[in-house]
């Protein structure tokens, strides 16, 4: 996945060495194709979006039992929204895509905000989806993130690839919102140089 978050926004919502492992059919996740994901632009700087509303009764009765590979447009929108939300600067709107569990392990929405304030992410790529135990979803996205080299993960780079499992949870009104997000493959990154 490619990101263009900072160090501090990066190294917090990945919990660098701490977390589940990145899901795989492997170990236990069921492989499920991303379907394709319906762009919606986030509300003006500043007042953030309302959470996307699932579109399907099934979604509406926050069951596990009731997820399936359609549901993947519920997890990319939710995705969709971060990730323009960043890149736009509307820092509320990105906030709001994460759980309370991702604020705590983050440290607070001040600490959010310090990590993507020079963030711009672009070739976002939702590759696919793995149904996890607990009513989790693992959503593998790649990215490429532009940020001041202070706040890229080696305190070098204005350019890095990202290749992320995003652990998604759904909400009791049917959405989904981002729970924390593991390194897909090795350590997560690669300077783009």
């Amino acid at each position: 996945m490619r990101s263009t978050t900072t160090t501090l926004c990066t190294a917090a919502l990945l919990g660098l060495g701490a977390g589940p492992a990145a899901a795989s059919a492997a170990d236990g996740g069921a492989a499920v194709p991303a379907a394709s994901v319906q762009h919606s632009a986030p509300g003006p700087a500043g007042t953030g979006p309302a959470p996307p509303r699932a579109a399907t009764a099934a979604l509406a009765q926050n069951s596990c039992s009731n997820y399936s590979p359609g549901q993947a447009s519920a997890v990319g929108s939710t995705l969709i929204r971060y990730f323009d939300d960043i890149s736009l600067g509307n820092y509320p709107g990105a906030w709001s895509m994460l759980t309370q569990s991702d604020h705590d392990r983050i440290g607070g929405y001040n600490t959010f905000t310090d990590g993507v304030s020079s963030s711009v992410d672009t070739n976002i790529v939702y590759h696919a989806e793995h149904l996890r135990s607990g009513c989790r979803v693992a959503a593998e996205v790649s990215f490429t993130s532009y940020q001041a080299p202070s706040l890229s993960p080696d305190g070098q780079d204005p350019c890095d690839n990202w290749d992320l499992d995003y652990y998604m949870v759904q909400q009791p009104g049917g959405y989904w919102l981002i729970d924390s997000a593991q390194p897909a493959y090795g350590n997560g990154w690669s300077s783009c140089g």
